[in-house]
């Protein structure tokens, strides 16, 4: 049971953060972008790393939103290769762009909980609560952290918000 509620919370959240990331101004990416988006949607993690790796390193002045694209698929991806540090450096990086948005938030949150550090999972995933309070997904993570720890109050309370959310 346990198992099945995790897969269906991470495949939730990978298409959440794939149709959040992609946004409406997909065409307008830089064409390394339209590849990383490519790999990246073909689930090709590994490279998407290289992709995005090595567009960060070369070119120093891009655009911030192809930026936060890039820092995005990386941090995703390295979360997928089971690179937990180098992933969760990553999303802070993103967050220092756009540190009020909480999508890299939550999922700073999720990599922290496959990581195994719980204290900072739910500290990460309420910071994105506090700036989406009715992510169903958040709430849902937010409970697993709590199950995790055996806090079964906060577990309940936080699977009740994401029932009312969904």
């Amino acid at each position: 049971m346990m198992r099945l509620m995790k897969n269906a919370v991470t495949g939730c959240m990978a298409l959440l953060c794939i149709i959040l990331a992609a946004g409406s101004l997909r065409a307008q990416d830089s064409p390394v972008v339209q590849r990383g988006w490519g790999l990246f949607e073909a689930d090709d993690y590994a490279g998407t790393r290289v992709l995005a790796e090595q567009a960060l390193q070369e070119d120093e002045n891009l655009l911030e939103r192809s930026r936060g694209d890039l820092l995005f698929m990386l941090a995703y991806s390295l979360m997928q290769l089971e690179e937990y540090r180098a992933s969760i450096n990553t999303w802070h990086a993103l967050i220092e762009l756009f540190p009020r948005h909480p999508m890299p938030w939550g999922n700073l949150g999720w990599t922290y909980y496959k990581h195994g550090d719980l204290d900072s999972a739910i500290i990460a995933t309420t910071r994105a609560l506090s700036f989406a309070e009715s992510s169903a997904l958040d709430w849902g993570n937010l409970g697993l952290c709590y199950l995790a720890k055996g806090d079964v109050e906060n577990m309940r309370r936080a699977y009740g918000r994401a029932a009312r959310y969904v």
